[in-house]
């Protein structure tokens, strides 16, 4: 309720849109445009009530109110509250398992919270911010890329491909995500026509022979195998993660 005089007419619109897929993207950027162009004092004037009534209540990490207040303690200086906090009603709350995934395209506003994950992405030369941060926030760039697109992400699990890989199937041209189980009895062979592969080893030691060389890898440790150099094979007690380039 604290949040209707953003937009007031924002539910009804949005009723009055139905499934129209272009009305609901013009709509939510007029919400989010207004969210990030208003002045600071009515960003703390709107989350100021909001935060203290929070704070007298008790939330757990599936409730968006926990990372609201999370946000509030970490990025709230001089009494001024980070616009981004309004984003966390906007965007979708998502837990990700071991071994899960999840993909999102160019322009598709999110924020990292907590915990171990490993991020991959296509080259960028525009990285930007919505919030939630100390650095600059180029306002009037994020509107111009964010695709304001609704509905929550999938939710990725690998699909093996051998005995020892598995790829998270993803519509990306620039990169292919898997990940690689090897055992004593189990090394993994990978084949002469490969892109310049990217290894980090998430548990375990391997070794990794080529046919120039042998290497021997630990936990946390990362390789990049050039293409030039064909067959390579895997061996050990472990379970890494390879970042590939699709053949053509």
């Amino acid at each position: 309720e604290g949040f209707h005089d953003i937009m007031p007419d924002f539910r009804q619109k949005l009723a009055a849109s139905g499934k129209n897929e272009a009305s609901q993207k013009d709509l939510i950027k007029a919400l989010y445009t207004i969210i990030m162009s208003m002045s600071q004092e009515r960003v703390d004037s709107i989350l100021n009530p909001l935060i203290n009534g929070l704070a007298k209540q008790s939330f757990t990490k599936d409730d968006r109110e926990f990372w609201v207040l999370k946000a509030d303690k970490e990025y709230t200086k001089d009494g001024h509250i980070d616009r981004g906090i309004f984003s966390i009603y906007l965007l979708n709350l998502i837990h990700l398992r071991y071994g899960e995934a999840m993909y999102l395209g160019a322009g598709e506003l999110h924020a990292y919270l907590e915990g171990v994950g490993m991020e991959c992405m296509a080259g960028s030369d525009n990285v930007l911010r919505g919030g939630l941060t100390p650095k600059h926030v180029d306002i009037e760039e994020l509107l111009n890329v964010l695709t304001f697109n609704s509905g929550k992400p999938d939710i990725l699990n690998p699909v093996k491909t051998s005995e020892t890989e598995a790829l998270y199937e993803t519509p990306a041209k620039e990169f292919m995500l898997s990940v690689i189980e090897v055992s004593l009895e189990k090394p993994h062979k990978n084949t002469g026509l490969h892109s310049a592969d990217s290894l980090i080893v998430m548990e375990g030691e391997v070794e990794i022979r080529t046919n120039k060389e042998t290497l021997r890898l630990r936990k946390g440790e990362t390789v990049i195998i050039p293409a030039i150099l064909g067959e390579y094979e895997i061996t050990g007690e472990a379970m890494l993660y390879k970042v590939s380039v699709p053949a053509k």
